[in-house]
């Protein structure tokens, strides 16, 4: 009996030794929010046009948020966005997705795109900081976070369509 309490401290050890100690489930729990702090995040870049159905073209450069620790990290942290710059979000399979403001300090538009690249959502001068979930009534394959007020300042509309190239 000794021999394996001796064994499992011995395991226990290792473990705590090889791992760290976190401190308890609550921690262990949201580790993955801690893997994504505000270190900096390099995100491959490229370019996003919006066709309006009035034959209106806007062209964006955008930081793309394609792995889930990138989009988990999106926009949070900055306190600048440059007019015509954004951030993809590329969510493939398409799904319901739910965004929030969190550790965000700009306010953003979002965007939301259906799997065929229709503007079904559009969610203006969102609030930041907020953890109040922001979601589109059906499945989507991009959202697009912009600077707060661009969706009204061009005159974006529901069904304008996304381009990539």
């Amino acid at each position: 009996m000794n021999a394996v309490l001796v064994r499992i401290v011995s395991l226990v050890a290792a473990v705590w030794l090889a791992v760290g100690w976190h401190g308890g489930a609550r921690d262990l729990a949201h580790a993955g929010e801690s893997m994504v702090g505000n270190e900096e995040i390099l995100f491959d870049t490229g370019h996003a046009r919006i066709l309006g159905r009035g034959g209106q073209v806007h062209d964006f450069f955008v930081e793309l948020a394609q792995t889930p620790a990138e989009q988990r990290r999106g926009l949070m942290f900055r306190d600048a966005l440059e007019p015509g710059h954004g951030m993809l979000f590329d969510f493939n399979p398409p799904r319901r997705i739910a965004m929030w403001m969190k550790n965000t300090p700009l306010s953003l538009d979002m965007l939301f795109f259906d799997p065929h690249g229709r503007l079904v959502l559009i969610a203006e001068h969102t609030e930041p900081f907020s953890q109040e979930l922001i979601s589109a009534p059906e499945a989507v394959r991009y959202v697009l976070e912009v600077s707060a007020g661009t969706a009204a300042h061009l005159g974006l509309k529901l069904g304008d369509q996304l381009s990539l190239p």
